[in-house]
């Protein structure tokens, strides 16, 4: 919030006519359970994205963690597709994980891979299937990450240097028109 404050976001908004309003999602107090404070976080997301749409605002939600995807998808009503900007394919599972970076399991988690018990707390909740999402600019990944992504639906667009980041299929696809019919 501060961010905004510094850049007057809001405020500039407001003069042009626009019923801006920022909202900062209070730190929970549990802060040493990375997995419980994300959840939390999230559940927050969740309720002040409702109340901004119940309010008819757009709601933008600036965050530095990829699972804050998790409540802002969540307070969304009807279809929905996932544009999913990122280095990293954040599509690890906790048994494939190696580097301990909860983060890096935000979209497997939005697709419905893995942590159901937590990601139900979340109000309205529900998974985005794979085939709804295009992962954009992804060119880090180890090998199991990779092939994890290649066995999956997600839909991948690639710049020409990093096509071998995944399959060919998925740089046709890519290339055709992502979502062409769909």
């Amino acid at each position: 919030m501060a961010l905004l404050a510094e850049h007057g976001l809001a405020a500039r908004l407001r003069a042009r006519g626009y019923d801006a309003a920022a909202e900062e999602i209070p730190e929970p107090e549990v802060r040493d359970r990375e997995i419980a404070r994300t959840f939390e976080i999230d559940r927050r997301v969740a309720r002040a994205v409702r109340s901004a749409i119940d309010q008819n605002r757009l709601p933008v939600v600036l965050s530095g963690n990829c699972n804050s995807s998790l409540g802002t998808t969540a307070a969304l009503a009807g279809r929905l597709g996932v544009l999913w900007f990122d280095a990293h394919a954040d599509f690890d599972l906790p048994d494939d994980n190696r580097s301990g970076f909860f983060d890096v399991m935000a979209l497997s988690t939005l697709t419905g891979s893995c942590w159901a018990a937590l990601r139900e707390t979340i109000p309205g909740f529900r998974v985005i299937p794979e085939s709804s999402v295009v992962l954009v600019g992804v060119r880090d990944l180890e090998p199991y990450q990779r092939e994890r992504l290649d066995a999956s639906a997600v839909r991948v667009a690639l710049r020409r240097r990093v096509r071998t980041a995944c399959s060919r299929g998925h740089g046709r696809r890519a290339r055709r028109g992502v979502g062409a019919g769909r």
